[in-house]
């Protein structure tokens, strides 16, 4: 079963190929966030190197976000577009899931993106269950400690890496980017998940700032 995975929910732009468990093309673009003007480039690229069509794929898999406003829907279109052309299912996953399953630990973890404005997108624990939250860095930071859970976050997020690792108190662990074989993965072992184009929904958690000025205009 061929999968079509992409991940524009961020600074660089991955897209991966794979056949089962079998990696047949992954590679991380670093963009300048004109994702419209670049994708279907990239995409091109990606798909002559590995003497592949479209049609050949079974699966279309995206990143959900949280992340860029932008690369979430330029992602999700796609996705949609091209499922719906050539009738196929569709898979979604959070980036802070992605980020989770990439670390084998029994401890807690705590991925964690910047959010801007000294705030940041993260998970909560509640009873046993997961959900997404946008939190004050200051409070994230206390949780941690709180619980000795282990923060994960990406590399190139640099301020974010910096004030964490001044804490010394944290563990915190560096990811280089969204490993696009997590997503894989989890198709592999959940066939249950494939959805259909209408049921594949962004992972938002914050309103932007365009709906933000609408309700206020309002």
């Amino acid at each position: 079963m061929k999968k079509f995975i992409i991940d524009t929910t961020l600074k660089n732009i991955g897209i991966g190929f794979f056949d089962s468990k079998n990696t047949i093309y992954e590679k991380y673009y670093k963009i300048d966030k004109n994702y419209n003007s670049i994708l279907i480039d990239i995409i091109d690229e990606a798909l002559k190197k590995s003497n592949l069509e479209l049609n050949d794929f079974n699966i279309f898999a995206t990143t959900l976000g949280p992340g860029s406003f932008t690369g979430i829907r330029v992602g999700l279109t796609f996705i949609k577009a091209i499922a719906n052309v050539y009738n196929k299912k569709v898979y979604g996953m959070s980036t802070l899931d992605v980020m989770k399953s990439s670390i084998d630990s029994k401890e807690r973890i705590y991925p964690v993106l910047d959010a801007k404005r000294g705030e940041v997108y993260t998970v909560n624990y509640n009873k046993n269950s997961l959900f997404y939250e946008i939190s004050p860095l200051e409070e994230y930071i206390k949780i941690i400690k709180k619980n000795d859970g282990i923060s994960v976050v990406l590399k190139d997020d640099y301020n974010l890496v910096e004030t964490l690792q001044k804490n010394s108190k944290i563990k915190v662990l560096l990811l280089e980017k969204i490993e696009l074989k997590v997503i894989n993965n989890k198709i592999e072992k959940e066939q249950k998940g494939l959805l259909n184009i209408y049921d594949l929904m962004p992972v938002y958690i914050r309103e932007s700032d365009a709906e933000i000025n609408l309700k206020r205009k309002k």
